[in-house]
């Protein structure tokens, strides 16, 4: 033998390259999961739940998690970041967008793609600092970025809330306390539903 010792990993026993190729798998089907479930809620034929008093559509406590969907958060943080306007521009310059979205955030979602593709071979960055003007591309950008630090961190808190407080202080958001604010005024758009 040549003295090189291949690089297991202690997960599964897999090298390292295969490692990250599985988390990256990992990160794209809960992404593409979470995009279909919205898909279909919000498509889906069937009734919803109604208040019985008013009739009016009741989409559950922020409490304890039970937001309707995942597009709901995503209305939510583009209402109170931009109250919808794509070509929002906030943060002295820094914040474009529906969804308020900074270049580092931009770069850290191509850093994160780029994990999915290295099992392809592939390297090309998803995102381009314009795509923050295109409501589709900012939002799934934000799908991206949350999902992958929760997936990281598995929080115990609300996951919406924890998605939030990530998508306004970052990877570490949900620890600050200046996040905190952040959150209420999107459980407050979400308890409007």
């Amino acid at each position: 033998m040549t003295g090189v010792r291949e690089n297991k990993d202690i997960y599964h026993g897999c090298t390292s390259k295969a490692y990250k190729a599985y988390q990256c798998f990992r990160i794209t089907l809960y992404i593409v999961l979470l995009i279909l479930v919205a898909f279909v809620i919000k498509d889906c034929a069937s009734p919803s739940v109604r208040d019985d008093a008013n009739g009016s559509e009741m989409v559950g406590s922020t409490e304890d998690s039970t937001i309707s969907s995942f597009e709901d958060l995503l209305d939510a943080i583009e209402w109170v970041e931009s109250r919808g306007d794509a070509n929002a521009v906030g943060d002295n310059g820094k914040a474009v967008g529906c969804m308020q979205i900074w270049k580092s955030y931009v770069d850290d979602c191509n850093r994160i793609h780029n994990m999915s593709c290295n099992a392809l071979m592939v390297r090309h960055p998803a995102y381009k600092y314009s795509d923050r003007l295109s409501r589709d591309l900012s939002r799934s950008m934000a799908s991206l970025y949350m999902i992958y630090y929760w997936e990281r961190t598995q929080s115990a808190t609300n996951m919406f809330e924890f998605m939030a407080r990530i998508h306004n202080g970052g990877p570490d958001g949900y620890k600050s306390p200046d996040t905190e604010k952040y959150w209420l005024k999107i459980k407050d758009y979400l308890d409007k539903l």
